[in-house]
């Protein structure tokens, strides 16, 4: 009788971790410094107007039709139209269920021609499965515009449970490259990696996560020739399967810069 009832106990513990686990994924957190909201699904549904929206995914190769909200108008129910919210940050992260979390250059990106996708209208049942993944909902971070891919710094997050805005200095000031001018080829190269490889890339453990930190625990460029990183940013899939995109639209002059900057990072670290 006692097993049973501990069994029974366990069951019913499972069932509302389960329960709890499935009331998370359907909701939404907005963050910032000293400041938190939550909004679920359905309040999303009842406070703002859904659309119906085709897009090309670069992640499955063609054309997809979901529902969606836009963005824009997400971010001000989140942050609840405080004024002026997105004009004082820097930066947009984005928290995603797999421990996914790229950031996003507002001042330079903007959240135009951005969706969150809550239901995939392609698929005859839930979402098409993508990369092993069987459901990427019910907030699937999507852009509309051509050029608006996570090469040109626009991140593509599935199942986001949290947005968060931050200034630069209170999350990025380390890759900041000190005692340089803005028009020297560091601060160019600096520049080409905020915007374009800080979604997926740290240094020093500041930055995304999903491609290796360029700078810790040693610096890329330490067993790594310049020849080597120059071919290689401008075409990873030449060397490996891997999730890096091709850069055919960097110039060599721009891929130098990159490099330059990233010398000049691991200069600044060996200094300290």
């Amino acid at each position: 009788m006692m097993m049973k009832l501990i069994k029974t106990l366990i069951w019913i513990t499972i069932a509302g971790l389960i329960s709890v686990g499935c009331q998370a994924l359907d909701t939404l957190t907005f963050r910032e410094k000293g400041f938190e909201n939550r909004l679920s699904l359905a309040d999303i549904r009842s406070r703002l107007t859904s659309h119906i929206i085709s897009i090309y995914d670069p992640y499955y190769l063609k054309n997809k039709k979901y529902r969606a909200f836009q963005l824009d108008e997400v971010l001000q129910l989140g942050f609840q139209k405080q004024p002026k919210l997105l004009d004082i940050h820097d930066f947009v992260t984005f928290h995603a269920l797999d421990g996914y979390n790229p950031t996003m250059d507002l001042k330079r990106s903007g959240t135009k021609g951005g969706w969150i996708a809550v239901e995939d209208l392609s698929w005859p049942t839930g979402w098409e499965p993508r990369g092993g993944a069987t459901d990427l909902g019910p907030f699937y971070i999507v852009w509309e515009g051509d050029n608006q891919r996570l090469e040109t710094g626009y991140p593509w997050p599935a199942k986001t449970v949290t947005i968060e805005l931050t200034s630069f200095e209170q999350s990025y000031g380390n890759i900041q490259p000190h005692g340089v001018t803005e028009d020297s080829d560091v601060y160019k190269g600096y520049e080409l990696f905020r915007s374009r490889c800080l979604v997926c890339h740290a240094l020093n453990k500041q930055g995304g996560d999903k491609g290796p930190d360029l700078l810790a625990p040693k610096a890329i460029g330490t067993y790594r020739t310049r020849m080597f990183l120059k071919a290689y940013i401008k075409k990873p899939s030449d060397y490996r399967y891997t999730k890096m995109p091709d850069n055919p639209d960097l110039s060599d002059s721009e891929v130098e810069t990159i490099i330059e900057y990233l010398e000049h990072q691991a200069q600044l670290k060996q200094d300290r």
